[in-house]
């Protein structure tokens, strides 16, 4: 779900936003997986994860649409700033590699990580 939600939406459009829908889709399908799976006393825990995540992942889907970014979020703006900043520090100013390079690589991390 990770991959298909966030991770190749990210790495096509170079934005991370992809992140703030993909996690709660993520809960909403632990709690359709628990519910499924479960025995009955686990079914309060599958529908507090349902409300919990469906509430979040819908609220993403209705913030976010059209789902077509001219940039990222400020946060995520921040992070590529930090990263090309910390790049400068690393690679020889008289290369001719840009320090924002990497950033691709970087966000498939971040995303991860998140």
């Amino acid at each position: 779900l990770f991959l298909v939600v966030v991770q190749i939406p990210t790495l096509l459009t170079g934005h991370m936003t992809y992140v703030d829908i993909g996690w709660p889709a993520g809960i909403v399908f632990l709690s359709y997986h628990a519910f499924i799976a479960s025995e009955r006393n686990k079914i309060l825990l599958s529908l507090a994860l349902l409300v919990h995540g469906g509430r979040m992942f819908l609220g993403a889907l209705v913030v976010f649409f059209p789902y077509i970014w001219n940039e990222d979020l400020p946060r995520y703006r921040y992070a590529k700033q930090r990263w090309t900043n910390q790049m400068k520090n690393i690679i020889n100013t008289n290369s001719k590699k840009s320090s924002s390079s990497s950033w691709w690589l970087k966000q498939q991390q971040e995303t991860l990580v998140q």
